[in-house]
């Protein structure tokens, strides 16, 4: 009987290694398709964080500094730079403020390369020229403290006695007409006055004469 027993025992032992055996590989296979899914997932992450940075990378604002343009009292400036971000910001002309006293600047505005360079009008006023047509000229006056634009529109005409007239539409619902053409605007800081300045030019494109305008901050007086 002792015989049976011991070959009892033995083939129970033998089955115990041999199931213990299949668990263990049965388990190294499901640890070995567990790691694999888990490096998968690490590659897809690692993936879609790499396409994230390279998208981030092509959204950052690649610019090229055209100038600056310090405030009449010298307390802000207005940095004009040309955009070259394809395909949306190709050739556009970004404007941002920033206080003398700060490192940050603040975009402004966003156009198309056409945009005149920004001149400050006061302290809190810039403005600059934008293209609406042949015979026309948009001006817009931007408020840097609230952002607030105003589009005021240059024209000109050929009147009936075959000479040129100047129309300008203000951002405060005035108009005002000159004779000749007055196509080149500025802006004077004279005396704490700040003044918007039509210049006429000659043939040479010297100046020839020049009309200007009192800004008080919320409408132009002809002086």
């Amino acid at each position: 009987m002792n015989w049976k027993n011991n070959l009892i025992l033995k083939r129970s032992l033998f089955v115990l290694i041999v199931t213990f055996s299949i668990f263990l590989f049965l388990a190294s296979i499901l640890l070995g398709l567990a790691l694999y899914d888990e490096y998968k997932q690490y590659q897809n992450v690692a993936s879609e964080k790499q396409e994230r940075e390279q998208e981030l990378q092509e959204t950052l604002i690649k610019k090229e500094l055209l100038r600056q343009e310090i405030s009449p009292t010298r307390i802000r400036r207005a940095i004009t730079y040309k955009l070259h971000n394809k395909p949306l910001f190709q050739d556009h002309i970004m404007i941002a403020t920033q206080d003398s006293n700060s490192e940050t600047e603040e975009p402004l505005f966003i156009g198309e390369e056409r945009t005149g360079m920004p001149q400050w009008l006061d302290d809190e006023h810039i403005l600059f020229t934008s293209y609406c047509g042949t015979a026309c000229q948009g001006v817009y006056l931007i408020n840097v403290r609230n952002k607030e634009a105003k589009l005021a529109t240059l024209s000109f005409t050929f009147s009936d006695t075959n000479t040129w007239e100047t129309h300008f539409s203000d951002w405060f619902g005035k108009k005002f007409q000159f004779p000749g053409l007055l196509g080149d605007i500025g802006t004077e800081f004279s005396n704490d006055n700040f003044y918007l300045v039509f210049r006429k030019k000659d043939q040479l494109d010297n100046d020839s004469g020049k009309r200007r305008l009192l800004f008080t901050g919320g409408t132009l007086i002809e002086q």
